[in-house]
């Protein structure tokens, strides 16, 4: 029978089952004659750590750690750290600039689409060409929402070598022109079966205003930004 010994009387511990890792760290039980040492971890107001978190099944997990817990800490925070270890793509560049998504903003800036088909105007109006020339053609009126960094219009003229184009072709720092029977782009140094405008000539915005080659036409256009 084991005994502890107490000042003046003794317990019996025989039928004692506590195990260290039953027992708080560092605190002292005796159990069958012997005296055991605690190895529970205290977890008593200790926060948890990036290394708990994970994702599964789109879900964000957090792993309770061994140890004891005395209540004191009644939520766990979703940190940014702690969701960026959960999930690697939880980052400010994956989230639209200026938006806040559980305390982490977002850097990217979102790439703008816009489609649609447009009727030429029926009159001419005078455009200056990058060369200095003046030349009538036939305004196009588009509205993207944004201000374009490029912006495509066209249509198709005839079906040979499988479809001839007249379209304008607007980059960023470029120039802008019409031309039929080519599908070559106008660049900042002037253009190929074509004419470049001046950037003074065209209106560049949310809503666009550039040169085509035929009036009261349908054309089809895409935007981007």
């Amino acid at each position: 029978m084991g005994i502890v010994k107490g000042a003046m009387y003794g317990y019996n511990t025989d039928d004692a089952n506590a195990v260290a890792s039953g027992i708080l760290l560092g605190k002292k039980g005796y159990v069958a004659r012997a005296g055991v040492t605690g190895t529970m971890p205290n977890q008593v107001g200790v926060q948890p750590t990036t290394t708990l978190a994970y994702m599964s099944g789109g879900n964000l997990y957090y792993r309770v750690p061994l140890g004891y817990f005395d209540g004191s800490v009644s939520a766990i925070k979703a940190t940014p750290a702690l969701l960026t270890a959960a999930d690697s793509n939880f980052i400010e560049a994956n989230i639209n600039l200026n938006v806040d998504v559980l305390g982490r903003t977002g850097t990217m800036v979102p790439f703008k689409v816009a489609s649609g088909t447009t009727v030429s105007n029926t009159d001419t109006v005078t455009y200056r060409s990058a060369s200095g020339v003046n030349s009538a053609h036939y305004p196009l009126s588009v509205t993207p929402g944004f201000t374009p960094d490029a912006l495509f219009c066209w249509k198709k003229i005839n079906s040979t070598y499988g479809g001839m184009f007249a379209f304008t072709m607007y980059i960023s720092g470029a120039q802008l022109g019409p031309y039929a029977g080519g599908c070559i782009g106008i660049y900042s140094s002037g253009s190929s079966n074509g004419v470049g405008y001046t950037l003074t000539s065209v209106t560049i915005g949310s809503t666009c205003s550039v040169p085509v080659e035929f009036g009261s036409t349908s054309y089809s256009w895409m935007a981007f930004g």
